[in-house]
Formats: structure tokens, sequence, C-alpha cells
């Protein structure tokens, strides 16, 4: 059995493979666009299903969940809440990561 990955990791490993996926004419590589896009996705999976284990991995959390937003924003005083919210924990847990 494979110990479980960091969420940290695999963050990085999205954000590599999203640029990849971005930067390929998907109509030139439709097979690698859809391969690529299915990492993509089991990534996603992955990184909510890990459990932090890290302030590094609570970090990559609130940026995943940061883009999430942004991608699908919430209206009015829960948008607000909850941009308060991860400011809060990213100052109050994560502060002093790099």
């Amino acid at each position: 059995m494979t110990p479980p990955r960091e969420v940290a990791a695999l963050w990085r490993e999205r954000q590599r493979i999203h640029r990849q996926w971005y930067a390929l004419d998907e109509f030139e590589h439709p097979d690698l666009h859809d391969e690529l896009e299915d990492l993509y996705n089991d990534l996603d999976a992955e990184i909510v299903k890990t459990p932090s284990r890290s302030r590094a991995d609570i970090k990559a959390k609130l940026e995943f969940l940061r883009e999430c937003c942004q991608d699908d924003p919430w209206e009015g005083e829960q948008g607000r809440l909850l941009e308060g919210f991860l400011d809060d924990i990213e100052h109050l847990v994560v502060g002093g990561v790099a």
C-alpha cells in the first residue's frame, strides 16, 4: 500500500497539468487534451479527499477553494463571508507559509 500523497504536492501537479492542458490546442491533439483533462479532474478529486497533514497542505486547499469560488462565485453577503473566512484561515492558520 502506497502512502497518501501530500495535498501540496497534488496541488503543484494539478497546476502543472492545468498549464499543459490550457496551452494545448484541443483540435490538434484531442486525445492528449482529453487525457490531461481527465488527469486534472482526478487530481481535483484526490485533493478533496486527502487529509491535510501540514500548513502547506492547508494553504494548497485554500488556494483550491479560492479558485473554485472564482469559477462559481457566491453573491452578496455569502460571498463576502466566504472570502473573509478564507482570509482569516490563511492569516491565523497558514500565516508564514510561503
